[in-house]
């Protein structure tokens, strides 16, 4: 997929101009690492030690991240709420209410595109809200655009994910999403919740298993 810095792709806001009005739009930061390889192995560990799913923050699906972003609401101040109390299935994902509906900044080492660029570009939803930054562009622009997002979805297995979920948490900044499980649900179709909080980005039992 073509890598974009910037344009209006949707008419729903105008992301040329991001930069220069951080002070009303909020936005989300992908971070996706697959590492040669190695995030599988990684998380194949960090799954046995936390509960998390194994591929759901390598994978970043359409599915995965609108898990998070249709449940969390912005109120009239701009203020983002919970829909519900574990950002599972949600039927207002059409609503322009969520996050969904804000722009959505891609930072990927480009290594598997086939699996989280296109497929986050060919959702009907996400696609037209997603800028997308190769390696090529990151230049530590990935950790400050990063740590400042509103919403951070990370994956674990990434020493640099981990490092900007705990910049964010010593900063105070909450939403962040690392640690991810799906769940089917007892009338079909499945659900994503989270199994561990923001402190286990912190505990050496769960952290042990990038050692």
């Amino acid at each position: 997929p073509e890598s974009v810095s910037g344009e209006d792709k949707s008419g729903e806001y105008d992301g040329g101009s991001l930069g220069n009005s951080m002070d009303h739009i909020k936005y989300t930061v992908i971070h996706s690492r697959y590492m040669e390889g190695k995030a599988g192995y990684r998380m194949r560990k960090l799954a046995r030690t936390s509960k998390c799913d194994r591929l759901g923050a390598i994978h970043m699906s359409p599915e995965y991240v609108r898990s998070i972003l249709e449940n969390l609401a912005l109120d009239g101040r701009g203020n983002i709420v919970h829909k519900d109390g574990q950002g599972g299935k949600n039927n207002n994902s059409n609503m322009n209410n969520n996050m969904l509906h804000q722009p959505i900044i891609l930072f990927s080492d480009g290594q598997i595109p086939e699996i989280v660029e296109q497929n986050l570009l060919n959702d009907p939803i996400i696609g037209p809200n997603l800028i997308i930054f190769n390696k090529e562009l990151l230049d530590g622009a990935d950790i400050a655009l990063s740590v400042l997002a509103d919403v951070f979805i990370g994956n674990p297995a990434s020493v640099t994910s981990g490092f900007i979920a705990r910049s964010r948490i010593a900063l105070g900044m909450e939403q962040n999403y690392l640690w991810r499980k799906k769940r089917k649900e007892d009338f079909g179709g499945s659900s994503w919740f989270s199994v561990c909080n923001d402190e286990c980005i912190f505990k050496p039992k769960i952290m042990e298993g990038l050692i």
